[in-house]
């Protein structure tokens, strides 16, 4: 019985404390900025080679203004003049609309790093009102959180990395820049796991305890009888 208990208690610690990605957020920004085959990129211009996009991202931003015109919150208003891209990122669904209830609508890039390597940029939404503001991808779900996201978010697996700003459903901002994968591992299952084996530990311990009083009895019976 206590070797399994302490089975179960080392399964929940894996699976709880699942470790975070090594790179840093600077690292994997320096990644995004130098490659071109980035998937869904608002700021392909075109290059074709990592100088040449270096260059022409360096012309227009400084790595703090590109960092915040990606990763923060900014708001989706057509009578505010606004870039190119961050119009096209504006661009959604009437489903996210439904989703977000009313309020404010900003949009926020994510930058992903798959498992594979491949490199993306996705767009994710912030709704605010008073009193509430609420995180949105493009399918129309919802989060509170970036714990939140990360636990039941359908977009990315435990083998992709995030770079995002840790208060993630907050506009606009949203504070400092951080990794995460992109999901979290489910706890469900090493805790129904666990109790599985705490019950079959249980039920082994009842019939070897039934057991041994069945066997004394018979050997008191069998004393008796002699």
């Amino acid at each position: 019985m206590r070797q399994v208990l302490v089975v179960f208690a080392v399964l929940l610690a894996s699976a709880c404390g699942s470790a975070e990605p090594s790179v840093s957020p600077d690292d994997l920004f320096m990644e995004y900025a130098r490659s071109t085959t980035v998937k869904n990129d608002l700021l392909a211009h075109g290059a074709t080679k990592s100088e040449d996009r270096l260059a022409t991202l360096a012309s227009r931003y400084s790595g703090g203004e590109l960092r915040g015109a990606l990763l923060f919150a900014y708001e989706c208003n057509d009578n505010k003049p606004a870039p190119d891209w961050h119009t096209k990122r504006c661009r959604r669904s009437s489903v996210v609309d439904r989703a977000a209830g009313g309020g404010t609508m900003f949009a926020r890039s994510v930058i992903v790093k798959h498992g594979d390597g491949s490199l993306e940029l996705v767009t994710l939404y912030v709704a605010q009102s008073p009193g509430r503001s609420v995180l949105l991808d493009g399918t129309g779900r919802t989060y509170t959180d970036l714990e939140n996201f990360r636990a039941t978010n359908e977009l990315f697996a435990t083998d992709d990395t995030l770079l995002t700003v840790r208060n993630i459903a907050v506009a606009p901002g949203g504070g400092d820049l951080i990794t995460v994968t992109g999901r979290t591992s489910p706890t469900w299952y090493w805790w129904w796991l666990g109790g599985l084996l705490v019950v079959v530990a249980a039920l082994g311990v009842v019939i070897v305890v039934a057991g041994r009083s069945h066997q004394r009895r018979l050997t008191a019976h069998l004393r008796n009888d002699a």
